[in-house]
């Protein structure tokens, strides 16, 4: 079955395609519904989703101009933490100009390249940054820098973003991509961009986007490590039993995202 070359790509799915293509075949294709809970015990990653989400929608507030005072968590201890975090650092140095859930695109290929960003902070014609929040475990930068979320995010402001700079161009040197981890007592991981990057970014996407139109067989990860947190592993007989909630490595391996897939965007 092929890829319909009418669709869009995020960075979500072609991640999934990287990781494993069959997994993209099931997800984006098929459109088969996750059968299996990503991780172990089931109680605390549901827990963990939900404070996740809390936070995030508690950043959002504040960045639509809600008293950061008037959204303090209550029963929550580890929430109450990454708050506290939240207060002190994560507007600093930001340009004034900030909006919450941009949602960009920009044609490739013939489809579009889709990214949500949960804060983009600007100052036309000098500085365009590009936050993320992340309540999980705090990568390294070495990492952040070489995932699609990073090379996806920062290609696609750099192409679209003067929607939001009144018009004025946006130069990939003006671009910073910061990471904020709610659990991490220095949460700030910020990576730079530039024109010899975006420039390989556009080929490698580009290159990317057609190999996976091109995809008739999409097989499954020889990487039997990338199924522990697979939420279709049962439908590969690769495991009934999720890996466990604190297990991830910070160093390669996938961790688990909590992903609604949307139907017909790739």
């Amino acid at each position: 079955m092929a890829v319909p070359r009418s669709n869009a790509f995020s960075q979500s799915s072609l991640q999934d395609y990287l990781d494993c293509a069959y997994r993209f075949q099931l997800g984006y294709v098929q459109m088969v519904r996750c059968p299996v809970p990503e991780a172990e015990p089931i109680a605390d990653w549901e827990e963990r989703a939900r404070r996740g989400s809390a936070f995030h929608w508690m950043a959002q507030q504040v960045i639509a101009g809600v008293p950061v005072e008037a959204l303090e968590p209550k029963n929550d201890a580890e929430l109450s933490a990454w708050w506290g975090r939240f207060k002190r650092d994560a507007m600093r140095g930001l340009p004034p100009r900030r909006s919450a859930e941009v949602s960009l695109s920009v044609p490739i290929n013939g489809v579009r390249l889709t990214a949500k960003l949960d804060l983009l902070a600007v100052e036309p014609g000098k500085r365009v940054v590009i936050v993320d929040y992340k309540t999980h475990k705090k990568q390294t930068p070495k990492v952040l820098k070489n995932r699609l979320q990073t090379r996806v995010y920062r290609y696609v402001v750099a192409k679209a973003g003067a929607a939001f700079t009144d018009g004025v161009p946006v130069i990939p040197d003006q671009i910073e991509m910061r990471y904020w981890f709610a659990a991490d007592a220095k949460p700030s991981v910020t990576l730079d961009y530039s024109q010899a990057e975006f420039e390989a970014d556009e080929l490698y996407l580009t290159d990317l986007i057609a190999q996976v139109q091109a995809q008739t067989d999409f097989p499954k990860t020889d990487d039997v490590s990338r199924c522990i947190f697979c939420t279709y592993r049962s439908v590969c007989d690769r495991g009934q039993k999720a890996g466990i909630v604190d297990a991830q490595d910070d160093e390669g391996v996938i961790l688990p995202s909590i992903i609604d897939i949307t139907e017909f965007e790739f």
